[in-house]
């Protein structure tokens, strides 16, 4: 998925292990969110997952996109138990969890909690 990448947005991910036995565990271990996001709105611009199937991966991602983080993962979260019907859902919904956790504690620091940790 290609994403704006414009100046302003930033990028964020999350990772849970994939069930045993299912395919992705088998190809790939774990499950992996990658969202970009536009600070000022807390929208999600572009989303990315690390699945066995481009047809996931798009699904996924076209679930995701439009959403505002700032309304916290209530609709999402349900929007993925609805229609994301496969083995490994829990650990997509473990990882999109963690990347909104990683984007809230960027925000909160963004307020003024001091300066951001740089990461290689």
């Amino acid at each position: 998925m290609s994403g704006e990448g414009t100046r302003g947005t930033v990028i964020v991910a999350g990772d849970a292990r994939a069930p045993v036995g299912s395919g992705i565990d088998k190809v790939y271990g774990h499950i992996g969110v990658v969202l970009e996001i536009e600070p000022s709105t807390d929208v999600i611009v572009a989303a990315d997952a690390v699945f066995v199937t481009e047809l996931a991966r798009e699904f996924v991602s076209s679930l995701l996109v439009g959403h505002a983080l700032s309304e916290g993962l209530g609709s999402i979260r349900k929007e993925i138990g609805e229609r994301v019907l496969f083995a490994s859902q829990g650990a997509l919904l473990s990882a999109l969890q963690i990347a909104y956790q990683r984007y809230h504690s960027y925000k909160t620091r963004e307020v003024g909690e001091g300066p951001r940790e740089q990461e290689a």
